[in-house]
């Protein structure tokens, strides 16, 4: 989970760098980030359709095996409340930590951003050593 999860990490380091790649000097050509995504949400839709997905024949049977179980699971609701909290926390920090810096005057916009970036870095390695250490 920590593996697919550095996923956001990813992206969230890679597309502002690939806007600004994309963007031009300035942000003259913002056309081109914007067609860029349109371009990358169409191709994951169309690959999210393209999976194949196992027909249930038998409907009474498919309805019979639904079970709600989990959902009195102490271990699951826990893991989920914290997946929860950790996630809206993460976002928030991230967020506030530029506005906040840049509106003191502790650093410009740039720099901010840059530390912004660099905390999901950490965030990136710190969820793949523990997705892998957690193997």
């Amino acid at each position: 989970m920590n593996i697919l999860h550095s996923f956001f990490a990813i992206g969230a380091l890679a597309a502002p760098v690939l806007v600004l790649v994309l963007a031009g000097p300035g942000g003259a050509r913002w056309r081109l980030p914007v067609w860029t995504l349109v371009g990358l949400a169409l191709l994951s839709t169309l690959w999210f359709l393209s999976i194949p997905m196992e027909e249930t024949h038998d409907r009474t049977l498919a309805k019979k095996n639904r079970s709600m179980a989990f959902l009195r699971n102490r271990s699951f609701l826990v893991l989920c409340a914290m997946m929860f909290f950790y996630l809206c926390m993460e976002t928030a920090i991230n967020g506030w930590l530029v506005s906040y810096l840049f509106e003191t005057g502790i650093m410009d916009e740039g720099l901010s951003q840059v530390l912004t970036s660099i905390l999901w870095g950490a965030i990136l390695v710190g969820r793949l050593t523990f997705g892998v250490l957690s193997g």
